[in-house]
């Protein structure tokens, strides 16, 4: 039988929260492309 879970999620002004950690959100501009760009 497949589970379900369900994360709750609080994603404010600058940060995004969960139950055990906090991560930053935005978006930041960078000078160069990234290294991954064309590798598949």
């Amino acid at each position: 039988m497949e589970q379900i879970y369900r994360i709750g999620i609080d994603h404010g002004y600058g940060n995004i929260k969960t139950a055990h950690h906090i991560f930053e959100s935005g978006v930041i501009e960078r000078a160069k492309e990234s290294e991954l760009v064309g590798m598949t």
